[in-house]
């Protein structure tokens, strides 16, 4: 992925192999989606990190609500929106 980059205003993007979130860049996404390629997704640790860094709402763009329905079973019954 070296494709032009646009970057939203106030969207934070986390990585799934880091769990941290990294730069909207040609590079940083490079990076992320090698580094994804290349090691252990831990998906807990993405939305623990995420949610200590208040987020609250998630969106899943993509078929079969997987994500959403991961999401919801790691939050539980703390406060968040994910569709």
């Amino acid at each position: 992925h070296r494709m032009t980059t646009q970057v939203p205003d106030g969207v934070t993007v986390y990585s799934s192999a880091s769990g941290q979130p990294y730069e909207l860049s040609r590079d940083g996404c490079a990076a992320a989606i090698l580094a994804q390629a290349v090691d252990t997704v831990d998906f807990p640790r993405v939305i623990e990190n995420a949610y200590a860094d208040g987020v609250r709402l998630c969106v899943e763009i993509g078929p079969g609500s997987s994500c959403t329905k991961m999401i919801g079973e790691i939050l539980a019954d703390r406060p968040h929106w994910v569709r």
